[in-house]
């Protein structure tokens, strides 16, 4: 029995099986455009039931939870400050928040509460005072206004329109920027006609030069004619460089000359000093041993010619510092003096001439008078001073000088030295004084050591002299004719006096 009933299914399945293999499959064909247009299908079937899904959704979601959204935006994130500084553009802050407010629906009492995490330094203190007076943020917004405002007053505001034109360097777009924020400060409000009119005026001469003022009605089309003709000047000025640039070059490739060989030795052209025949025969000759002497000749041409002599002594044939007569009069302490000079010039009968200043002093017991004036250095003795003084018992310091006269000449002499007080005005001044004993017609100079030591002031205007330390008493010089004779013992000339054969001539042997 069970074999029965379990083989009896089997030969269904075969049979239905058979029925299957005999039965011929069908196989759907499509073209491309029908492949297409059944996916396109679809996706309009699917994105039709998608909408409906999310307005059934959207129609279930309760309209509480959209008012609830309004109510929980805040400054937390918001990233502008405001400290209240001097700096600081508080219409930019107000601005700045008011569209943060905006965007992200801050209500107004969080936006009043959260004003405080939005000022810092001077502007959070003045905050925390007047926190408790504002009720509102309207008039928070409209007292932190009024606090940090930076407009000015219309007077001002047009006085620093008109106190500023355009420059150079600056853009039209930039200059009318700056131009219109003045303007925004202005209470009323100016039409576009007048100032077009105020900024045309300021603008640089050379955009007026290529932009009449008929040519445009509105601030677009004056700033897009400005800008091209700001690029037109632009491309110019590169262009004009460029052609600086170019001449300069061409001019520095004209100015460059070839440089030509030039020989060291002859310093002819042409040839180096390795090619040089002058070097070349000059080296072929003998060499002498000593050196060659320019000699002069018995023709009377040359008699003419000045000969070498000594400057010291006068000896012809040698210079001073080969002269042996000279070295043996250099034996003695060299005066560490500067050069002595002899710089009066006297003219006989000049008409209008000033009075020289004339000094009285007192030299050895003896009454004398002197000239004084800043050329000479040093004091030098004359022989009248110098008898005087040798009458007086007045010792003497042999040494050597390097003497130097008015008109170039200079010689080294045998000099003597002794310390003199020189009485002026009831004080007495020591003086060092040089003498030259071989001279026997030269007067006695003061030089600039007797006024600096004296300090005395010469006031030549007005004919009188003074002693610095008391400028109030003044003494006036001396008339040289009302001065005796007998007074003029030795004479004290500053300026010292030229001698026809002195400073011209050396000196006798």
């Amino acid at each position: 029995m069970p074999r029965s009933t379990k083989s009896k299914p089997r030969e269904k399945t075969d049979s239905s099986t058979e029925v299957m293999a005999s039965t011929p499959t069908s196989s759907v064909v499509m073209t491309n455009e029908q492949f297409l247009a059944l996916i396109h299908e679809v996706r309009e079937a699917s994105k039709h039931s998608n909408e409906e899904f999310l307005d059934r959704v959207r129609a279930s979601t309760p309209q509480s939870s959209a008012s609830t959204s309004h109510t929980t935006g805040s400054f937390a994130k918001c990233t502008s400050r405001f400290d209240g500084n001097s700096k600081a553009d508080v219409d930019a802050f107000l601005d700045s928040i008011l569209t943060y407010k905006d965007c992200t629906n801050v209500s107004d009492d969080n936006a009043l509460r959260g004003l405080s995490m939005l000022l810092e330094g001077i502007a959070a203190t003045w905050w925390q005072g007047i926190k408790k007076t504002i009720p509102d943020w309207k008039t928070a917004v409209t007292t932190l206004k009024e606090a940090y405002s930076k407009k000015l007053p219309p007077p001002l505001v047009y006085r620093k329109i008109f106190a500023r034109e355009q420059s150079a360097n600056e853009t039209t777009e930039m200059f009318v920027c700056h131009f219109r924020s003045l303007t925004a400060q202005l209470p009323y409000e100016l039409t576009e006609e007048q100032q077009l009119d105020m900024v045309y005026g300021l603008l640089n001469r050379r955009i007026r030069k290529r932009l009449p003022r008929s040519e445009f009605s509105e601030f677009k089309g004056l700033l897009m004619k400005s800008r091209t003709i700001e690029q037109s000047l632009q491309e110019q000025t590169v262009d004009d460089t460029k052609e600086s640039c170019v001449k300069t070059i061409k001019s520095e490739d004209k100015s460059v000359k070839k440089l030509r060989p030039r020989c060291s030795f002859c310093k002819n052209f042409g040839h180096n000093r390795d090619e040089c025949r002058k070097l070349s025969k000059k080296d072929s000759l003998p060499e002498t041993s000593e050196p060659t002497k320019r000699l002069v000749t018995e023709n009377p041409q040359n008699e003419t010619r000045s000969q070498i002599v000594c400057y010291g002594c006068g000896q012809p044939g040698v210079i001073r510092s080969k002269c042996q007569k000279c070295k043996g009069n250099d034996t003695t302490e060299t005066l560490q003096v500067r050069s002595l000079g002899f710089y009066q010039v006297s003219q006989i009968s000049a008409p209008n001439t000033s009075p020289r200043p004339l000094l009285p002093l007192t030299i050895a017991g003896v009454e004398g008078v002197g000239f004084a004036d800043s050329g000479a250095q040093v004091s030098i003795a004359g022989h009248k001073l110098y008898q005087v003084l040798q009458e007086n018992g007045y010792t003497f310091q042999a040494s050597s000088a390097r003497l130097s006269y008015a008109d170039g000449y200079i010689r080294h002499e045998n000099v003597l030295q002794t310390t003199v007080d020189v009485g002026i005005k009831n004080r007495i001044v020591p003086i060092v004084f040089t003498v030259l004993p071989n001279l026997e017609n030269n007067h006695t100079l003061l030089g600039v050591d007797f006024l600096d030591k004296a300090k005395i002031v010469l006031n030549i205007p007005e004919a009188c002299w003074y002693f610095c330390d008391a400028p109030d008493e003044k003494h006036p010089f001396l008339s040289e004719a009302a001065v005796p004779m007998e007074l003029q013992v030795f004479e004290v000339n500053e300026q010292g006096s030229l001698r026809a054969d002195e400073a011209s001539s050396p000196p006798e042997k």
